[in-house]
């Protein structure tokens, strides 16, 4: 009897935690569970690797090219999940540029490629590019409803945070 208590308090404490988190809109992984170095290196050996500060579009992919690579542009949903994590984990509360940029109505990455089948734009978005809204960033990971953690058109001269892609898994400083 003393371990079937136990047990039905086990899972009770269980319960009340995962329903806290439920009703606190807490979908994310607990922080210990974020890299401790602010990188994470993707199965295909890309690494993400977030940088401090806050910096213009262009100069966001002028610092990722110094470290050997571009701002990070996701290509299917899993490295998408992995981008949106390690940016919650660096900052919930910040938008972060994303590696993409439209050109003559294309969006292309740092490299000039042009951005591939998988998306995850925000409701609405994009939408202004006739205010010169060419750039794009992921939203706030703390944003209430279904824009959070999607992405959206900026002005390119904002100033957000960003995530280095490197792709083959080293960084590289000049």
């Amino acid at each position: 009897m003393g371990n079937l208590a136990l047990t039905l308090t086990s899972l009770m404490l269980l319960w009340s935690l995962c329903y806290s988190l439920r009703e606190s809109g807490s979908e994310s992984l607990p922080e210990a569970s974020c890299p401790h170095d602010d990188s994470l290196v993707l199965p295909s050996g890309k690494t993400y690797s977030a940088a401090d500060d806050y910096r213009t579009y262009s100069g966001a992919q002028e610092e990722c090219r110094r470290r050997g690579g571009i701002v990070a542009i996701p290509r299917d949903e899993e490295e998408n999940r992995d981008l949106v994590f390690l940016k919650n984990c660096v900052s919930s509360g910040d938008q972060f540029w994303l590696g993409i940029m439209v050109t003559a109505g294309v969006w292309k990455d740092g490299r000039g490629t042009a951005l591939g089948s998988f998306t995850s734009w925000a409701p609405w978005e994009p939408d202004d590019d006739i205010r010169g809204y060419n750039c794009s960033h992921i939203v706030f990971g703390d944003k209430v409803g279904e824009r959070r953690d999607n992405w959206a058109d900026a002005h390119c001269l904002s100033h957000f945070r960003y995530v280095c892609e490197i792709e083959d898994g080293k960084t590289h400083y000049i």
